[in-house]
């Protein structure tokens, strides 16, 4: 991929400047913009965040791979999870013989050595991006990271065959939500606004990754 977590070079700074007029930044409060279009995209009005996808796991193996406890996760709207300073929310629920992982302002299950824990449960793929479009956007098998990339500086490029969902891509308009419509297409998982934000799922607090 372009470029490790949290080292910019000056031709990827400006590439992300430029998209920064196109980024999904918050507007209204979340639950505003849940019921005002509550059909939408999961990743419309989005702020930073990592969605991670594991076909064919179960929420409880999940939760275990991830160090926790499901039944000890409280049932909540995410957003409105309590915020902790060097931490952040991790939510996770059941949708269409697959397990979603909502991370607002969270990057932890797109990191190198969770990602390829969660695939041995499932084909596993993660999109994160941040505030200042730092992003990265994962899919592992059996174990094995098989593609890795940077969906704003990339342009498609990266570690790993190009995945044949990947054919057509136009990557200069709105990266972000590119990566996030093809993840929709590599795992068949299309969620709304109202499935990811807008539904009480078990939630919990996890430190940020050093």
């Amino acid at each position: 991929m372009g470029n490790e977590w949290g080292v910019d070079d000056e031709t990827a700074k400006v590439m992300r400047a430029n998209l920064e007029a196109l980024s999904a930044g918050p507007g209204d409060d979340a639950g505003g913009h849940v019921q005002e279009c509550p059909e939408a995209p999961w990743w419309r009005h989005a702020d930073a965040m990592t969605m991670t996808i594991v076909v064919g796991a179960e929420v409880s193996t999940v939760a275990e791979a991830l160090g926790h406890d499901l039944a000890a996760m409280e049932r909540m709207l995410v957003l409105e999870a309590p915020c902790e300073e060097g931490a952040s929310p991790l939510a996770l629920f059941g949708t269409g013989g697959a397990v979603a992982i909502v991370e607002p302002n969270g990057w932890t299950t797109v990191q190198p050595d969770v990602v390829t824990i969660l695939s041995r449960l499932g084909p596993t793929v993660a999109l994160y991006w941040n505030v200042n479009l730092l992003s990265r956007f994962v899919v592992a098998h059996n174990g094995e990271i098989v593609r890795d990339f940077d969906p704003v500086i990339d342009g498609g490029a990266g570690t790993g065959t190009p995945l044949p969902e990947e054919t057509g891509v136009d990557w200069a308009l709105d990266p972000i939500a590119t990566a996030a419509a093809l993840q929709s297409r590599v795992t068949n998982v299309h969620l709304t606004r109202a499935e990811v934000f807008g539904t009480p799922h078990p939630t919990t607090t996890v430190p940020w990754p050093l």
